[in-house]
């Protein structure tokens, strides 16, 4: 699987580099258009919310794309889920992952010539807050392996992160997801959304700036902790 400005970068054909240009150009524009879809989301939730639960903005993102892809993006992917869902349950992760695995087969296994597009998102609960994470892949078939030297496919894919703002939600959905990540116990889910109800109270009238500067001192009071070990 090799990424297709490695492969533009090593071809000594004119023809070939001419062809490989346009397929990083194709590549490049659908990620382009991958992250404009997305953002709208963000950008005009009033479209989406009757029909599914939205995010606020992207607070973490990832694109890339490459050549010849048979094997091994799921995997890719699998490993940016671990590190934006840091704050949640392994079940829910790997359930996440194997809608993804499924999806991924599905486009990754069809050797059909042409383009093939796939969509998913997926609603968890991410340590204190809620959070949607959107996967978009793209691939494109060649009918032969001639018409760009020995490539036989580009794909690409675009991952992106966001909160969940809570007011969005039904008390249904609410406890919906937050029994995923504490349990079906009425009395444990109660306590954990009067705690999270007395921090969004504590933050509601701090700055962005009040914010980040207790945050910094937080992390220095860490730093000496560590020190004094």
């Amino acid at each position: 699987m090799a990424q297709i400005r490695e492969l533009l970068d090593q071809s000594q054909e004119q023809q070939t580099r001419e062809q490989l240009d346009f397929l990083l150009t194709a590549a490049k524009a659908k990620l382009d258009t991958f992250v404009t879809e997305i953002n709208d989301i963000y950008r005009f939730p009033e479209k989406q919310e009757g029909i599914q639960v939205v995010g606020n903005r992207a607070v973490a993102s990832y694109k890339e794309y490459r050549a010849d892809v048979s094997q091994g993006v799921d995997s890719q992917i699998s490993e940016l889920i671990d590190k934006f869902f840091s704050g949640t349950e392994e079940g829910i992760k790997n359930g996440f992952v194997d809608i993804i695995k499924v999806g991924l087969q599905t486009i990754l296994g069809n050797e059909s010539a042409g383009e093939q597009e796939q969509h998913f998102f997926c609603i968890v609960p991410n340590g204190l807050v809620i959070t949607r994470m959107d996967v978009k892949c793209w691939r494109y078939n060649y009918s032969s392996t001639g018409i760009i030297g020995k490539v036989k496919n580009a794909f690409c894919f675009y991952t992106s992160l966001a909160t969940v703002n809570l007011k969005s939600l039904t008390p249904e959905e609410i406890v919906f997801f937050y029994q995923q990540l504490i349990g079906p116990d009425i009395d444990k889910i109660k306590e954990f959304i009067e705690k999270l109800k007395e921090l969004y109270g504590f933050l509601k009238d701090k700055s962005p700036e009040e914010v980040h500067a207790m945050h910094l001192k937080q992390v220095r009071g860490l730093g000496r902790l560590n020190s004094d070990e």
